[in-house]
């Protein structure tokens, strides 16, 4: 029998060199790849590891070939490898199959993965090559998402119920004057919610509230109103009470109180000590004042209401010198602690 031709001989060297150089640039785009690759046979045993598994699991090749790949796998989700074999085993492909993997330090990784069966020269499937990406910021993302919404939806509910006992309960000498205090009521309720916006309906600034509160006073008011207090951030439940409250002790002062008579001053002041948050409004060298005898809508939102909110205690005192409100409350249904904020 004779040997091969020279010509079949140079055309086997050159699919050789063809294969090599495919199987060099294949292997060199595994190496460099930002996403982590790997193999792992039918049984899942890993049978290769590139650098960017490395970094991302925290597993150095030598540690996790020949190792299962169940090693990743939490064990409330060991059920996804078997599923995921079967389908490997029977060809098919799985894209984009979003799930959660263990790092080495016990860290859970949200993953986005896509396996494609291995196939041996003959055709025959041999493994599996996956490849992994880190959505852990994404899915972060998403969830942060997911958790304003149902926030926006929550405290909209809340902000519907605040508008219509706004509504149901204003009183008012005739319907001019209604929609007068009506709007007022509102405008707050607005200006409070502009806030909580801005603090990413995390917080409000406690010295902000105080100072939007008093942005509606008169150029011949404002050198009569003072407030001071220590820097503190509220949480967005609280900031609405207290604003709504500090709108109706300001009207009244203006109606009734201290800021009626042109030498009339209000002293606005808050402090946190043992753990409790006191807030207090004093009038001074106003008009005596006298309990009304019918409690209104405004009454009932600076003692009942706001105690509620905060699990507090108000006082309001009707002292020869002026009117005097104190809400002391618990910290923690007042002061926003960034190291508990979702």
């Amino acid at each position: 029998m004779s040997g091969p031709s020279s010509l079949e001989s140079s055309t086997d060297a050159a699919l050789f060199f063809a294969d090599e150089q495919t199987t060099g640039l294949l292997a060199a785009i595994v190496t460099s790849s930002q996403d982590a690759i790997l193999s792992k046979t039918l049984d899942g045993i890993v049978t290769s590891w590139n650098g960017a598994a490395e970094r991302l699991f925290g597993y150095s090749a030598q540690e996790m070939i020949g190792r299962s790949i169940r090693t990743l796998i939490p064990a409330d989700r060991q059920h996804e490898e078997d599923d995921i074999l079967a389908r490997i085993s029977s060809g098919k492909r799985i894209e984009n199959y979003e799930t959660m993997r263990l790092a080495k330090d016990g860290r859970l990784l949200d993953l986005s993965v896509t396996i494609s069966p291995l196939r041996d020269r003959g055709g025959r499937i041999v493994g599996a090559s996956k490849v992994a990406r880190d959505i852990s910021d994404r899915r972060r993302y998403e969830r942060h998402v997911e958790t304003l919404l149902m926030e926006i939806n929550h405290r909209s509910k809340n902000l519907l119920g605040v508008v219509q006992a706004i509504a149901f309960q204003t009183q008012a000498n005739d319907i001019a004057d209604y929609r007068a205090r009506f709007a007022d009521r509102l405008q707050a309720l607005s200006t409070n919610q502009s806030l909580i916006i801005e603090g990413d309906w995390r917080c409000v600034d406690m010295a902000a509230l105080a100072r939007n509160t008093f942005d509606t006073l008169l150029e011949g008011e404002r050198p009569r109103v003072s407030f001071d207090g220590p820097a503190l951030t509220v949480r967005p439940a609280a900031a609405q009470s207290i604003g709504l409250a500090l709108h109706e002790l300001l009207a009244n002062a203006r109606r009734h109180g201290a800021l009626k008579e042109s030498k009339g001053h209000v002293v606005l002041a808050w402090q946190l000590e043992s753990e409790r948050f006191t807030l207090t409004w004093r009038e001074k060298d106003g008009p005596i004042p006298h309990p009304r005898e019918k409690v209104g809508f405004g009454t009932r939102l600076i003692t009942r209401q706001i105690e509620a909110s905060l699990d507090g205690t108000a006082r309001l005192e009707f002292q020869p010198h002026g009117l005097f409100w104190q809400i002391i409350a618990p910290a923690e249904t007042v002061i926003y602690d960034p190291l508990n904020d979702r």
